[in-house]
């Protein structure tokens, strides 16, 4: 719990309006939003420990990381530690505001930020491909 109530709206605002480009921007390869595809959430934490332990509570609640990354090195300027997870869910549903308020609460009760999701654009190679 380690940002303020103002400091929590504002992450979710943030991320409200991020999420309104890239909803655009994966509709626009002619993703239907409402499927469901593989989608991966990107969460940071300030250090090894409590990406240890956000890791284990995401597998707890069956969102098993994929991936627990360190900083590149200790003269990387950033030395937060990516945790990233992979989940099966629709484009729709990580964007919904009660989700994003649920991914934001649940990385800041382990002292970690969610930076947001991402997934891969299958559709527009299959159509750069078949034409």
């Amino acid at each position: 719990m380690g940002r303020s109530d103002d400091e929590l709206r504002q992450k979710l605002l943030e991320l409200e309006n991020r999420d309104v480009q890239l909803r655009s921007d994966v509709a626009a390869y002619g993703v239907d939003l409402t499927k469901k595809r593989l989608i991966d959430l990107t969460f940071w934490a300030p250090n090894e420990s409590a990406a240890r332990k956000f890791a284990e509570a995401l597998s707890r609640n069956e969102m098993p990381p994929n991936a627990v990354l360190g900083p590149a090195g200790p003269d990387e300027p950033n030395q937060r530690w990516v945790v990233c997870a992979p989940i099966s869910a629709s484009v729709d549903f990580v964007t919904a505001n009660e989700n994003l308020v649920t991914f934001i609460l649940f990385a800041d009760k382990y002292d970690c930020d969610y930076d947001g999701w991402g997934t891969a654009i299958v559709e527009a190679a299959e159509r750069s491909h078949s034409s």
